[in-house]
Parts: structure tokens; sequence; C-alpha cells
């Protein structure tokens, strides 16, 4: 699944949508106790949209569209790990960035380039950015951008059209019963502005 939301729709601390993306990772896998399997699973962040994706077998279609769907969920985790996260993503910037010095200079050169456009912000950022990173931040994040109108969901495989279109409609359904936002996509005014 790719949400069309990252670093550039946040105006505050920057590492907010990687985050996001750290948190939603463990949210799709566990929810209220109930655990699914993430099997072959990753997500990454580029600024622009923010990436989840699984991979498995045909048999196990129905868990990954379940997956799927937990992303445009709020996140439902302890306060206290999704605080502890911020941790993850700090040793993170100590591995890929703080010892990268062709990071580094990137980092600040993209931010000459763009004059500080939205384009020129970072998608980890330095440990006081990660620290200042609020669950409020990440929730109101969330609740604006994650949701099915602002997103594509691509399932590529062995897989036939009917297999697929019954998961879907009874996951992604938008109803008063369901916890599924009907908002519609965003559009940015930057994204049709000149960079």
């Amino acid at each position: 699944m790719v949400v069309f939301a990252g670093e550039v729709d946040f105006d505050g601390p920057e590492g907010l949508s990687h985050y996001l993306k750290h948190l939603m990772f463990w949210h799709t896998d566990n929810v209220k106790g109930e655990s699914i399997h993430t099997r072959d699973g990753n997500a990454w962040v580029n600024g622009i949209v923010t990436s989840y994706c699984n991979r498995g077998e045909v048999s196990e279609l129905s868990d990954m569209i379940e997956f799927a769907r937990r992303i445009v969920t709020p996140p439902e985790l302890e306060p206290a790990f999704m605080l502890e996260e911020r941790d993850v993503v700090t040793r993170e910037y100590e591995l890929r960035v703080s010892e990268n010095p062709d990071r580094r200079v990137l980092t600040d050169l993209r931010k000459q380039l763009y004059d500080n456009h939205p384009i020129s912000r970072s998608v980890i950022d330095t440990p006081e950015s990660i620290g200042s990173l609020s669950i409020e931040h990440a929730l109101s994040f969330h609740q604006q951008y994650y949701h099915p109108a602002n997103a594509v969901l691509i399932i590529s495989g062995n897989v036939t059209d009917a297999q697929v279109s019954d998961l879907l409609e009874s996951r992604f359904s938008v109803s008063p019963t369901s916890n599924m936002s009907a908002n519609a996509p965003h559009a940015q005014a930057w994204r049709q502005s000149k960079v």
C-alpha cells in the first residue's frame, strides 16, 4: 500500500513520517492482541509517499489484505511503546546518518537547493528532532492523511479478481459501523507548484 503522505506534508519537527511508519508497521501486525504476521514485509518513506509491503502465499491473501486495512486505521499501541519507538528511530539515525558524511551533506544541500521548500525536509533528521515528536503529532498526521482515498493498494501475484474483490469490499467498506474514514485525497498547493 502506498499512502500519499510523507515528510513534505508536515511542518513540525522533522522525522514524523519516518516515526509514524515505524508505529504503523507495529500496529498492522498486532491490534488489540490479535496478531497477524507480516511475513516478508517492509516499509519505507521517501518524503512524498510512505509505502508498506507484504509478501506471502495465496493462502495468506486474507491476512495480507488485513495488514493493508490496518494501515488506514488509527494505531492502537501502548503510549509507552509509541514513545519508546522514537529511540529506535534515533538508533537508525545513528547507524545511517551520523556515521555517513555524504548523507549529512546531502541533507544540508537539499535545504540550500530547495530554499527550505517542503521537499527539503529530512525523513529522519536529528535525534533532537525525533525526540520532540509526540504521539499527538503521529495520531493527527495519521488521521489527516492515512485513509483509503489517499492511498493506492497494489496487489500482484497469482490471484484472480474474484479472490481479491470480495476481500477488499469487506475490509475497506466505509460504513457507520466501520472504523474506515471517508476522507477525500489531499492536494497540497506545493505539489502543483514548481520546485
